[in-house]
């Protein structure tokens, strides 16, 4: 089946050649790492490239690359990179321990999600910059466990409340040391632990072993969080892919991950990861996935549609909001309601009451126009 018109390719040469020197055996390292040395300054690379420089630096320690290519400088400043991110990852580890053992004592068992639960399917764990903590508990316990956080130290912009709760999948925290984390209540539209196939790991300094999701939710997982905007995709999520397909915790079944991708309206997304990861990698492994016959649902090709529209940009912000509340909202079977949607944007926007939004909305096509027109807003 041709899926051409879902699938385009945004990686520049640089990412790639990157992708390629930090994931590749020996000789293919090798090439492409001199490549990318030629193409790159590396006093100023950009946020994708400068995340994926712990990778990069495993990778080329692991194959003694700096004595053959001259490389001494550059590795003495990708090791700093890497200690860097590894002190950082202990603090954040330590305080996942923290809140963990808080809320286990108090009954509650969650599901780690995002960086940490990535990291770990890495054979060195702290090549994966840990930005966030991501815990998913389940419905029933998102007010006790909202009060356990607090009353350790973390803060939230946002009262949680019932309303919220219907609105939102997921609610933000930070501490005072400039940590983020994000607790989870709801994923894929689904509101427990106990929904979801996992596995139990070890993590580095965590005293006891941890539930993940499986490679199949994990994989999912990532393609939840390409933008709307297809496809714009992170050299960091082809990385944490590419490094999961290999991992000794995979146990990838292809009918079970497109069947739940199309359940979930994330089959673009998916058939675009894959896309660009035959493209990087020169792979003939995903061909099946990508010439198979799947069903794309009307809510994903309504939502594609509506937002690659350039048509509109000015209502394009709204569409990509409306189709997200669609999806991250308890609203059964996709259905559209307006009023939930006002709600929405009212707290996105930290709103007092729905009577600013016409006011907000004004503000801010005023200034989306000016953008458009390259006028001062």
């Amino acid at each position: 089946m041709n899926y051409s018109k879902y699938l385009s390719f945004n990686l520049s040469l640089e990412h790639q050649l990157l992708l390629q020197t930090a994931i590749l055996s020996e000789k293919n390292c090798l090439k492409t790492w001199e490549k990318w040395l030629e193409l790159v300054d590396i006093e100023n690379l950009d946020s994708p490239s400068y995340y994926l420089l712990p990778l990069l630096y495993s990778n080329l320690v692991k194959y003694q690359v700096e004595p053959r290519l001259g490389g001494d400088g550059y590795m003495t400043r990708f090791k700093g990179v890497y200690r860097r991110n590894w002190y950082n990852n202990q603090l954040m580890l330590k305080q996942l321990e923290l809140v963990l053992e808080t809320l286990v004592n108090q009954g509650i068992n969650p599901l780690i999600l995002g960086d940490i639960a990535l990291s770990s399917y890495y054979q060195d764990s702290q090549v994966k910059p840990i930005k966030t903590l991501d815990i998913f508990v389940d419905e029933t316990n998102v007010f006790n466990a909202y009060n356990l956080l607090t009353k350790i130290g973390w803060q939230s912009k946002v009262t949680l409340s019932n309303n919220f709760i219907n609105r939102y999948p997921k609610i933000g925290f930070w501490n005072e040391n400039n940590q983020f984390l994000h607790l989870h209540w709801r994923i894929f539209g689904q509101s427990s632990v106990d929904s979801f196939p996992t596995i139990s790991v070890k993590l580095d300094n965590i005293s006891f072993k941890v539930n993940i999701f499986n490679t199949q939710e994990q994989l999912l997982y990532i393609c939840s969080q390409i933008p709307l905007d297809y496809p714009h995709i992170l050299p960091q999520w082809l990385a944490d892919a590419t490094i999961i397909l290999n991992s000794e915790h995979s146990n990838l079944n292809w009918s079970q991950l497109t069947e739940k991708a199309q359940n979930q309206n994330l089959l673009i997304p998916l058939l675009n990861l894959f896309w660009q990861l035959k493209q990087v990698f020169s792979s003939s492994e995903y061909d099946n996935l990508l010439t198979n016959k799947l069903n794309i649902s009307k809510f994903e090709k309504r939502e594609y549609q509506l937002t690659k529209n350039q048509n509109i940009p000015l209502f394009g912000r709204f569409l990509s909001d409306y189709f997200n509340y669609l999806r991250v909202s308890k609203n059964p079977d996709n259905q559209p309601s307006l009023i939930g949607f006002a709600e929405y944007i009212q707290q996105r926007w930290n709103l007092d009451n729905l009577w600013q939004l016409p006011t907000q909305i004004a503000i801010r096509g005023t200034k989306k126009i000016g953008h458009i027109l390259k006028l001062p807003s």
